[in-house]
């Protein structure tokens, strides 16, 4: 899944409003809406602060070897 899309999974799943993420981190609350709208994939470290702004936190595991709760990215 591409990395928006498991944004949008991981903020469903942690019943956070993907209007909640922009003010969290600092911006407006359309941030996340208009990265999405503009089909853009963010860089590592932003996409990193929006997971933890809604409790969830970046990590590599070995190839295979994703967690039943983990979200794999393309």
């Amino acid at each position: 899944m591409k990395a928006y899309e498991a944004l949008r999974v991981a903020a469903k799943l942690s019943k956070v409003p993907l209007t909640d993420i922009g003010p969290r981190l600092g911006f407006h609350k359309s941030y996340v809406s208009t990265l999405i709208s503009k089909g853009s994939t963010p860089r590592v470290d932003t996409l990193s602060a929006m997971a933890g702004a809604i409790g969830w936190e970046l990590c590599l595991v070995p190839k295979g070897k994703v967690p039943k709760s983990g979200l794999k990215l393309d």
